[in-house]
């Protein structure tokens, strides 16, 4: 296995910012909040899957797609929750050889609600939506699936984090 950190090259930003302007961006969202609905109200369908715990959220997206949108797509949500108040931990991209020598990549964001000034202060920490995890499985040229993981920490000092369902809300609209 090779891990190693996750940079994007100058033709990948160009071509992200163009399509966060575009009706493809739109379109995808749609497509995505239409499946997540679908499953959040139990009907069977094979985009969307729903995991809940009470220490963890997660949501697997398989949806149509080309790799190159679902990594814009991953980029996409990793910007909009850090401009909910997170900070990013880390990003990382693994490869592992299967069986057959193909390649099995991962490419994370991992991140956490911004707390620091909160617990200098002594204030109650607002955990927001609970630490996230956006992971994107792939091989060399064709998409897995997206994967979004919440996982809470109920501690006395910090208010609850919100669910998957308020997450979703803020990332799809």
């Amino acid at each position: 296995m090779m891990k190693q950190s996750l940079n994007r090259d100058e033709s990948f930003v160009k071509q992200f910012e163009i399509w966060q302007g575009s009706a493809d961006l739109t379109a995808k969202l749609r497509a995505i909040r239409s499946a997540y609905e679908a499953c959040f109200f139990g009907y069977d369908q094979k985009e969307v899957q729903l995991i809940k715990s009470p220490t963890y959220h997660m949501l697997i997206i398989q949806t149509p797609g080309s790799l190159l949108e679902m990594q814009f797509l991953l980029d996409h949500w990793k910007e909009l929750i850090l401009q909910a108040g997170y900070v990013l931990y880390m990003s990382d991209s693994k490869a592992e050889k299967m069986d057959g020598g193909r390649a099995e990549i991962t490419e994370r964001h991992y991140l956490k609600p911004d707390i620091y000034d909160a617990m200098l202060k002594g204030e109650t920490v607002d955990r927001k939506y609970g630490n996230i995890t956006l992971e994107l499985s792939h091989d060399e040229s064709n998409f897995n699936f997206l994967k979004l993981t919440q996982a809470f920490y109920h501690e006395r000092s910090k208010q609850l984090p919100m669910g998957l369902d308020k997450l979703m809300e803020y990332l799809l609209k």
